[in-house]
């Protein structure tokens, strides 16, 4: 049945976004710390501010979805996350830290859990529940996957994990985008 493949590779996409963000935040907020010498209370904005975004994007996420279809959204999605971080990479002052992680913030959204749920949900009739778990269970998992993340922003240096973030996130979560078919 095609809708495991489906619910695969929407686990794949919630691990790419749980472990390069969300779970490896503290990460750079360590490092930026030290580097630029901005207050953790300043760091905690950037993500308060996606996850406004987060919130304020629901409804129009969701039009959205509804009317050009889970695929599209998240290819969008995907391509938004990479050149956040790409352009995070780059990043020079704290305007320039909340404008990019920000970006990589609504990628991360269009690219993630709405879309990933909405093409769950059409797909399967019996096994919805066990099906949706194991679509989310994949952002949970990217927490396993932080501490590397972590290690190579320490190790390689955070401006080169987070290029290399970008990287991945078109290598590996954009071709999964193929599999979030409407029905």
């Amino acid at each position: 049945f095609f809708g495991w493949y489906l619910v695969g590779a929407g686990s794949m996409v919630q691990f790419l976004i749980g472990a390069l963000v969300n779970n490896a935040y503290g990460g750079y907020v360590a490092v930026f710390t030290t580097e630029f010498g901005w207050s953790k209370t300043a760091l905690s904005v950037g993500f308060t501010l996606s996850r406004m975004e987060s919130g304020l994007l629901g409804p129009l996420q969701g039009w959205l979805t509804d009317r050009f279809g889970p695929r599209a959204i998240m290819r969008v999605g995907m391509v938004i996350f990479a050149l956040g971080f790409f352009a995070f990479s780059q990043l020079w002052n704290l305007p320039s830290f909340y404008l990019f992680f920000l970006l990589i913030s609504l990628g991360s959204s269009l690219g993630g859990f709405m879309p990933i749920t909405v093409a769950v949900v059409n797909w399967f009739d019996r096994s919805r529940g066990m099906a949706l778990g194991i679509s989310s269970v994949g952002f949970a998992v990217g927490g396993l996957a932080a501490p590397i993340v972590i290690l190579a922003i320490t190790d390689v240096g955070w401006r080169e994990t987070a290029f290399v973030s970008g990287i991945l996130v078109l290598v590996i979560g954009l071709p999964l985008t193929s599999f979030m078919l409407s029905r």
